[in-house]
Protein backbone atom coordinates (compact mmCIF):
# COMPACT_ATOMS: atom_id res chain seq x y z
CA UNK A 1 0.00 0.00 0.00
CA UNK A 2 2.88 2.44 0.81
CA UNK A 3 4.20 1.66 -2.49
CA UNK A 4 1.09 2.18 -4.23
CA UNK A 5 0.89 6.11 -2.24
CA UNK A 6 4.20 6.82 -3.85
CA UNK A 7 3.58 5.72 -7.59
CA UNK A 8 0.07 7.64 -7.38
CA UNK A 9 -1.78 4.38 -7.34
CA UNK A 10 -0.29 3.29 -10.63
CA UNK A 11 1.59 0.27 -9.26
CA UNK A 12 -0.42 -2.07 -10.29
CA UNK A 13 1.39 -5.08 -10.25
CA UNK A 14 1.37 -4.59 -6.68
CA UNK A 15 -2.15 -4.28 -6.60
CA UNK A 16 -2.62 -7.23 -8.17
CA UNK A 17 -0.38 -9.40 -5.98
CA UNK A 18 -2.14 -7.86 -2.90
CA UNK A 19 -5.65 -9.27 -4.42
CA UNK A 20 -4.12 -12.78 -4.87
CA UNK A 21 -2.70 -12.59 -1.83
CA UNK A 22 -5.50 -11.72 0.31
CA UNK A 23 -8.01 -13.74 -1.45
CA UNK A 24 -5.90 -17.12 -0.71
CA UNK A 25 -7.92 -18.36 2.36
CA UNK A 26 -11.52 -17.38 0.50
CA UNK A 27 -9.76 -20.01 -2.45
CA UNK A 28 -8.49 -22.72 -0.49
CA UNK A 29 -12.25 -22.35 1.22
CA UNK A 30 -14.06 -22.73 -2.03
CA UNK A 31 -12.04 -25.56 -3.00
CA UNK A 32 -12.80 -27.72 -0.03
CA UNK A 33 -16.40 -26.78 -0.18
CA UNK A 34 -16.52 -28.24 -3.97
CA UNK A 35 -14.68 -31.60 -2.67
CA UNK A 36 -16.38 -31.90 0.78
CA UNK A 37 -19.24 -31.20 3.62
CA UNK A 38 -17.67 -28.49 5.14
CA UNK A 39 -20.79 -27.34 6.88
CA UNK A 40 -20.60 -31.29 8.77
CA UNK A 41 -16.57 -30.49 9.65
CA UNK A 42 -13.98 -29.50 11.84
CA UNK A 43 -10.92 -28.19 10.40
CA UNK A 44 -7.83 -28.19 11.75
CA UNK A 45 -5.36 -24.78 10.96
CA UNK A 46 -1.44 -26.03 11.70
CA UNK A 47 0.77 -23.17 11.76
CA UNK A 48 -0.05 -19.64 12.14
CA UNK A 49 3.17 -17.71 12.34
CA UNK A 50 3.61 -15.07 9.20
CA UNK A 51 7.13 -17.01 8.12
CA UNK A 52 8.41 -20.49 9.18
CA UNK A 53 9.82 -21.44 12.31
CA UNK A 54 9.11 -18.44 13.79
CA UNK A 55 6.52 -16.76 16.49
CA UNK A 56 5.19 -13.72 14.47
CA UNK A 57 1.93 -13.99 13.72
CA UNK A 58 1.32 -10.54 12.86
CA UNK A 59 -0.85 -10.11 9.66
CA UNK A 60 -1.24 -13.44 8.79
CA UNK A 61 -3.18 -15.07 6.59
CA UNK A 62 -4.64 -18.02 9.24
CA UNK A 63 -6.36 -14.94 10.69
CA UNK A 64 -8.48 -14.47 8.04
CA UNK A 65 -8.51 -18.12 6.80
CA UNK A 66 -10.46 -19.08 10.57
CA UNK A 67 -12.63 -16.55 10.30
CA UNK A 68 -13.80 -17.41 7.11
CA UNK A 69 -14.30 -21.00 8.64
CA UNK A 70 -16.20 -20.25 11.66
CA UNK A 71 -18.87 -19.26 9.21
CA UNK A 72 -18.10 -22.19 6.68
CA UNK A 73 -17.36 -25.04 8.91
CA UNK A 74 -19.09 -26.74 12.00
CA UNK A 75 -15.52 -25.79 14.12
CA UNK A 76 -12.21 -24.86 13.64
CA UNK A 77 -9.59 -26.12 16.14
CA UNK A 78 -6.09 -24.21 15.90
CA UNK A 79 -2.36 -24.67 16.35
CA UNK A 80 0.85 -23.17 16.13
CA UNK A 81 4.37 -24.90 17.44
CA UNK A 82 5.57 -21.05 18.17
CA UNK A 83 3.27 -19.36 19.42
CA UNK A 84 1.17 -20.27 22.56
CA UNK A 85 -2.09 -18.33 22.72
CA UNK A 86 -5.80 -19.21 23.90
CA UNK A 87 -7.33 -21.76 22.52
CA UNK A 88 -4.73 -23.36 20.77
CA UNK A 89 -3.77 -26.79 21.28
CA UNK A 90 -0.51 -28.40 20.13
CA UNK A 91 0.02 -30.13 17.02
CA UNK A 92 -1.15 -33.20 18.30
CA UNK A 93 -4.15 -32.26 19.80
CA UNK A 94 -4.93 -30.79 16.23
CA UNK A 95 -4.73 -33.83 14.28
CA UNK A 96 -6.43 -35.88 16.56
CA UNK A 97 -9.15 -33.69 16.56
CA UNK A 98 -9.60 -32.19 13.40
CA UNK A 99 -11.52 -33.99 10.48
CA UNK A 100 -9.31 -31.68 8.15
CA UNK A 101 -5.86 -30.25 8.30
CA UNK A 102 -5.31 -27.02 6.32
CA UNK A 103 -1.60 -26.18 6.37
CA UNK A 104 -0.72 -22.56 6.04
CA UNK A 105 3.05 -22.90 6.38
CA UNK A 106 5.94 -25.22 5.66
CA UNK A 107 7.55 -25.43 9.38
CA UNK A 108 9.47 -27.87 10.12
CA UNK A 109 7.39 -28.64 13.78
CA UNK A 110 4.76 -30.07 11.62
CA UNK A 111 6.42 -31.66 8.77
CA UNK A 112 7.01 -35.00 10.67
CA UNK A 113 3.19 -35.60 11.91
CA UNK A 114 1.39 -38.47 11.19
CA UNK A 115 -2.42 -37.64 9.59
CA UNK A 116 -3.60 -41.29 9.40
CA UNK A 117 -5.06 -40.55 6.00
CA UNK A 118 -6.91 -37.63 7.01
CA UNK A 119 -7.61 -34.90 3.80
CA UNK A 120 -4.74 -32.03 3.82
CA UNK A 121 -4.69 -29.03 1.78
CA UNK A 122 -1.31 -28.42 1.88
CA UNK A 123 -0.56 -24.93 0.57
CA UNK A 124 3.11 -25.12 0.71
CA UNK A 125 3.32 -28.60 -0.60
CA UNK A 126 5.59 -29.75 2.57
CA UNK A 127 3.92 -33.47 2.30
CA UNK A 128 3.87 -34.37 -1.65
CA UNK A 129 3.58 -37.76 -0.76
CA UNK A 130 0.33 -37.70 0.74
CA UNK A 131 -0.90 -34.77 -1.02
CA UNK A 132 -4.54 -35.50 -2.42
CA UNK A 133 -5.37 -36.20 -6.17
CA UNK A 134 -7.20 -33.22 -7.47
CA UNK A 135 -11.33 -34.59 -7.67
CA UNK A 136 -12.38 -32.78 -10.57
CA UNK A 137 -16.26 -31.44 -10.87
CA UNK A 138 -17.45 -32.15 -13.94
CA UNK A 139 -20.41 -30.05 -15.45
CA UNK A 140 -22.35 -29.79 -18.59
CA UNK A 141 -21.79 -26.62 -20.47
CA UNK A 142 -24.29 -24.99 -22.95
CA UNK A 143 -21.11 -23.08 -25.59
CA UNK A 144 -22.88 -20.64 -28.15
CA UNK A 145 -21.16 -19.79 -30.93
CA UNK A 146 -19.18 -23.15 -30.62
CA UNK A 147 -18.82 -23.00 -34.66
CA UNK A 148 -16.45 -19.74 -33.79
CA UNK A 149 -12.30 -20.05 -33.85
CA UNK A 150 -11.98 -19.20 -30.35
CA UNK A 151 -15.06 -21.33 -29.28
CA UNK A 152 -13.20 -24.27 -31.79
CA UNK A 153 -10.41 -24.26 -29.40
CA UNK A 154 -12.69 -24.31 -26.00
CA UNK A 155 -14.34 -26.72 -26.59
CA UNK A 156 -11.49 -29.53 -27.05
CA UNK A 157 -10.12 -28.01 -23.59
CA UNK A 158 -13.69 -29.01 -22.04
CA UNK A 159 -13.98 -32.00 -23.17
CA UNK A 160 -10.22 -33.38 -22.51
CA UNK A 161 -11.05 -32.00 -18.80
CA UNK A 162 -14.06 -34.20 -18.99
CA UNK A 163 -16.55 -32.12 -19.35
CA UNK A 164 -20.19 -32.44 -21.32
CA UNK A 165 -20.76 -29.75 -23.88
CA UNK A 166 -23.56 -28.84 -26.02
CA UNK A 167 -22.71 -26.10 -28.58
CA UNK A 168 -25.21 -24.19 -30.20
CA UNK A 169 -24.51 -22.86 -33.83
CA UNK A 170 -25.22 -21.13 -36.64
CA UNK A 171 -24.09 -22.19 -39.52
CA UNK A 172 -22.82 -20.38 -41.83
CA UNK A 173 -23.43 -20.03 -45.50
CA UNK A 174 -21.07 -22.62 -46.87
CA UNK A 175 -22.80 -25.13 -44.49
CA UNK A 176 -21.39 -26.85 -41.49
CA UNK A 177 -17.92 -27.14 -40.62
CA UNK A 178 -16.42 -30.50 -39.40
CA UNK A 179 -14.70 -30.17 -36.55
CA UNK A 180 -12.21 -33.07 -34.46
CA UNK A 181 -14.74 -33.47 -31.60
CA UNK A 182 -17.96 -34.39 -34.05
CA UNK A 183 -17.81 -37.96 -32.55
CA UNK A 184 -17.19 -37.18 -29.19
CA UNK A 185 -19.99 -38.82 -27.00
CA UNK A 186 -19.62 -35.86 -24.49
CA UNK A 187 -20.08 -32.95 -27.26
CA UNK A 188 -23.75 -32.40 -28.97
CA UNK A 189 -24.38 -29.42 -30.75
CA UNK A 190 -27.75 -27.92 -31.52
CA UNK A 191 -28.95 -25.41 -34.69
CA UNK A 192 -30.12 -22.39 -33.17
CA UNK A 193 -30.33 -18.70 -33.28
CA UNK A 194 -28.47 -17.33 -29.91
CA UNK A 195 -31.42 -14.35 -30.00
CA UNK A 196 -34.19 -16.93 -29.70
CA UNK A 197 -34.76 -16.72 -25.99
CA UNK A 198 -37.09 -19.92 -25.72
CA UNK A 199 -34.37 -21.86 -27.46
CA UNK A 200 -31.57 -21.28 -24.71
CA UNK A 201 -33.91 -21.60 -22.19
CA UNK A 202 -34.59 -24.95 -23.19
CA UNK A 203 -31.13 -26.10 -23.88
CA UNK A 204 -30.17 -24.52 -20.15
CA UNK A 205 -32.65 -25.97 -18.49
CA UNK A 206 -30.11 -29.06 -17.49
CA UNK A 207 -26.86 -27.21 -17.76
CA UNK A 208 -24.51 -25.89 -14.87
CA UNK A 209 -22.82 -23.56 -16.89
CA UNK A 210 -23.34 -20.80 -20.23
CA UNK A 211 -20.54 -19.97 -21.71
CA UNK A 212 -21.87 -16.94 -23.99
CA UNK A 213 -19.18 -17.14 -27.03
CA UNK A 214 -21.77 -15.96 -29.68
CA UNK A 215 -21.45 -12.47 -31.71
CA UNK A 216 -21.99 -11.23 -34.87
CA UNK A 217 -18.52 -10.04 -36.59
CA UNK A 218 -17.04 -9.38 -39.94
CA UNK A 219 -14.13 -7.38 -39.46
CA UNK A 220 -13.02 -3.84 -40.20
CA UNK A 221 -14.17 -2.90 -43.14
CA UNK A 222 -17.63 -4.52 -42.37
CA UNK A 223 -18.00 -2.75 -38.94
CA UNK A 224 -17.16 0.45 -40.65
CA UNK A 225 -19.79 -0.25 -43.52
CA UNK A 226 -22.70 -1.85 -41.04
CA UNK A 227 -21.72 -0.26 -37.76
CA UNK A 228 -25.17 0.07 -36.34
CA UNK A 229 -26.23 -3.14 -37.68
CA UNK A 230 -23.61 -4.93 -36.19
CA UNK A 231 -23.83 -3.36 -32.70
CA UNK A 232 -27.65 -3.70 -32.57
CA UNK A 233 -27.33 -7.25 -33.38
CA UNK A 234 -24.83 -8.05 -31.02
CA UNK A 235 -27.05 -5.89 -28.04
CA UNK A 236 -29.64 -8.68 -28.87
CA UNK A 237 -27.22 -11.51 -28.58
CA UNK A 238 -26.01 -10.47 -25.04
CA UNK A 239 -29.21 -9.79 -24.01
CA UNK A 240 -30.96 -13.03 -24.90
CA UNK A 241 -28.39 -14.78 -23.50
CA UNK A 242 -28.39 -13.11 -20.21
CA UNK A 243 -32.25 -13.46 -20.30
CA UNK A 244 -32.29 -17.43 -20.03
CA UNK A 245 -29.61 -17.44 -18.19
CA UNK A 246 -31.09 -15.40 -15.64
CA UNK A 247 -34.32 -17.83 -15.91
CA UNK A 248 -32.02 -20.60 -15.68
CA UNK A 249 -30.19 -19.53 -12.84
CA UNK A 250 -33.61 -18.59 -11.10
CA UNK A 251 -34.86 -22.18 -11.61
CA UNK A 252 -31.74 -23.55 -9.76
CA UNK A 253 -30.15 -25.30 -12.78
CA UNK A 254 -27.29 -22.88 -13.78
CA UNK A 255 -24.55 -21.75 -11.98
CA UNK A 256 -22.11 -19.80 -13.86
CA UNK A 257 -22.43 -17.69 -16.72
CA UNK A 258 -18.75 -16.77 -18.52
CA UNK A 259 -19.16 -13.95 -21.26
CA UNK A 260 -16.17 -14.30 -24.59
CA UNK A 261 -15.66 -10.66 -25.36
CA UNK A 262 -14.78 -10.17 -29.00
CA UNK A 263 -13.28 -6.84 -30.25
CA UNK A 264 -13.75 -7.26 -33.38
CA UNK A 265 -13.24 -4.34 -35.15
CA UNK A 266 -13.20 -1.92 -32.56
Amino acid sequence: MQLSALTNNQFFIGHASMLVNEGLPQFVIKQMKSRYPLRDMTVGILVWSFKANIDDMRDSLSLKLRDLLEMEAKGTICSEPFVHFPGFVDCRGGREKGRRTSRRDPSRAVQTLQLHGKPVFDIWNVLPEQKEPVRQAFVKILLTGSSGFIAGYLVNELLAHGHEVVGSIIFPSTGPVKRSYDSNPRYSFVEADAKDVAVLKRLLSDCDVLIASAAKIGGISYFHKLAYDLIAENERITAAQFDAAIWAHAKGTLERIVVILVLDGI
